[in-house]
Formats: C-alpha cells, sequence, structure tokens
C-alpha cells in the first residue's frame, strides 16, 4: 500500500504541475495582444481547463482514487495529440504528450486495485453477503 501512495505522489504532482501549465498557457491570451473578446473567452477557457485538470488529477491521485476521473484525464493526451497535429507544435506537445501518458499508465494500477477483491454490499433485506457467509461458517465449526 505504501508503493501506490508513492506513486500517487509523484504522479498527483506531474499531472498537477501540468494543469498549471495549461492555467498559464491556456490564460496566455488575455494577456497578450489587444484584449478582445476573443482573447478573453479564449483565456476564460483555457484557465478553466486548467482548473479542471488540477481537480480531476487530485481525484484520480487521492488515497482512493477515482477510476472516472483517471478516464477523464485520457482527455489531456487526445488534447496533445490534436494540438499537435493542428499546430505543429512540437516542442510543448510532445514532451506533455509522453509525460501524461507515461503518468497515466504507471497509476492504472493504483487506481484499478482491488477491483476484482470487493466485496458486494450487505443487502438488508437478504442477510449477510454470500461472500462473508463462508468465512463465519468455518469460525463457528472449530
Amino acid at each position: 500500500m505504501r508503493t501506490a501512495r508513492r506513486g500517487n505522489t509523484w504522479a498527483r504532482v506531474v499531472l498537477v504541475a501540468v494543469g498549471c501549465l495549461t492555467v498559464v498557457f491556456g490564460a496566455s491570451p488575455a494577456f497578450v495582444g489587444e484584449g478582445t473578446d476573443e482573447s478573453l473567452l479564449a483565456a476564460t477557457s483555457g484557465a478553466g481547463m486548467g482548473v479542471l485538470v488540477i481537480v480531476t488529477a487530485l481525484l484520480a491521485t487521492a488515497s482512493r482514487p477515482s477510476r472516472l476521473a483517471w478516464m477523464g484525464l485520457w482527455y489531456l493526451p487526445v488534447f496533445f495529440v490534436l494540438h499537435l497535429v493542428a499546430f505543429r507544435a512540437w516542442v510543448p506537445d510532445l514532451p506533455l504528450l509522453l509525460l501524461t501518458t507515461v503518468t497515466l499508465l504507471a497509476i492504472r494500477p493504483a487506481v484499478f486495485a482491488g477491483a476484482h477483491h470487493r466485496r458486494p454490499a450487505q443487502d438488508s433485506r437478504n442477510g449477510p453477503s454470500p461472500v462473508a457467509a463462508p468465512a463465519a461458517t468455518a469460525r463457528g465449526s472449530r
């Protein structure tokens, strides 16, 4: 369990840093140029995307990571691929694409750990779960 937490810590730092870079790059149109309505709209949406990435990264790397947040973070590699194809901006996009892809693949085991070993919830109408029943019977027979 300790190694999973350490893995989540470095992944949290990487993904939050990418989110902060997204905020900075996204908000930059507001500070460069004439300050038109279009540039302010682009800055607002870019900064909002960065904040959303930060919040999602914190959910995906929490002590009980969210699978949905992890899947939602795959938006980043897709975004960087589309940005790379559209603008041919190799320098910021390719390293960020590789960094986010490697990070998401590295934390996958921590996100999906225990998915097959979870006990079903106890139903108050049907009594204890069938998984817990054999253990109780085995203890009672000793």
